[in-house]
């Protein structure tokens, strides 16, 4: 937890990203392999406990990423088809469980080479929600 606190994680231009999405009426969940325990303090150091419309944990499904459990519960709690999500994702195995639960993957590249993704952004500014509706 401490590490968390002290260290820069927040994602440039994160807020902003997602009041765009809000403001097209998308929902707006979080399907992390992070353990519950350390999600509010992520939250609140990104500044945005409060832009979620729900938050899922692996520590709550039978198998983490790349297993697809995570993004098809928090579908079925969004009340989403999971052919109607979109998943940006940074890592391979979350690519992966987003894949496997039929979802449009979009990968946040950060400026790193990934496979197997419908799309890729580098940056948040980047991304476009007209290419993605």
């Amino acid at each position: 937890m401490e590490l968390i606190r002290s260290e820069d994680c927040v994602i440039e231009g994160i807020r902003d990203f997602i009041k765009k999405l809000k403001a097209h009426h998308y929902k707006i969940g979080l399907a992390t392999n992070a353990p519950e325990k350390i999600i509010p303090t992520v939250l609140k150091k990104t500044g945005t406990s409060d832009m979620f419309d729900l938050v899922s944990s692996a520590d709550f499904e039978v198998m983490g990423k790349p297993h697809p459990a995570i993004y098809l519960n928090t579908a079925k709690k969004l009340k989403v088809r999971p052919q109607a999500c979109a998943v940006i994702e940074d890592s391979q195995t979350g690519m992966e469980a987003a894949r496997r639960a039929g979802m449009t993957v979009i990968a946040y590249t950060k400026g790193k080479k990934i496979y197997r993704c419908s799309g890729r952004i580098i940056r948040l500014t980047d991304f476009s929600i007209k290419c993605w509706a």
